[in-house]
């Protein structure tokens, strides 16, 4: 994972309010630190878990798939409240599947 992959997961994760920005300026020191991805250091460090850590990378290659980023934040946010994969929560935000041309 590359840095810009690292910033975009934790922008997504706290946008969606699944980590603080505190947390995640730590968790990318350690990330950096130590060679291993955000993702990985969130799960052993127990901010997120592993359905959170699977959703939010499903939203991440939305987001790289024109999906706007808010929009995936706000489901990636609704699939961690109601405990629901990613892809059945991008469906209560519709218009969110496309960035506007």
């Amino acid at each position: 994972m590359t840095n810009d992959d690292n910033t975009q997961l934790g922008s997504l994760l706290v946008k969606a309010e699944l980590v603080s920005t505190d947390m995640l300026e730590i968790a990318l020191q350690i990330s950096a630190g130590f060679g291993e991805s955000l993702g990985q250091v969130l799960l052993d460090t127990h901010r997120i878990n592993d359905s959170d850590l699977e959703n939010a990378l499903r939203a991440q290659a939305m987001v790289k798939d024109g999906m706007d980023e808010v929009v995936a934040a706000k489901a990636l946010r609704f699939s961690n409240k109601t405990r629901s994969a990613f892809g059945d929560s991008v469906a209560h935000f519709p218009t969110g599947v496309a960035k506007a041309a």
